[in-house]
């Protein structure tokens, strides 16, 4: 598990345990399921679509500005090891727009 995602798993716990929450009652919050959400905080599940960012955010109150800070981050972190790859500039290329939307 990368640092990002490491502090990702790390906030998500961290708000869930403020707002005196279980997983599954997170989970249900954001409409995504347990099972998911579960993977998600324990960092099995490594790749999140920004619609799941968004639902996260949106369950604390937060702005998604904040979660995006973290996603560039990644997204840096990860351009730099596979910026030879054809499909993975494409999709970074395009990650990257989506999140420059987000603005």
């Amino acid at each position: 598990m990368g640092k990002t995602q490491k502090n990702l798993v790390a906030r998500l716990k961290e708000l869930r345990k403020i707002h005196h929450i279980t997983q599954e009652q997170f989970a249900e919050r954001t409409g995504i399921s347990y099972k998911y959400y579960q993977a998600v905080e324990t960092g099995v599940k490594k790749e999140l679509r920004i619609s799941t960012i968004e639902r996260l955010a949106d369950a604390y109150g937060i702005e998604v500005s904040h979660w995006k800070k973290l996603w560039t981050r990644f997204m840096d972190c990860i351009s730099k090891d596979f910026s030879s790859s054809k499909p993975f500039r494409v999709l970074y290329e395009n990650v990257t727009m989506l999140v420059g939307q987000m603005k």
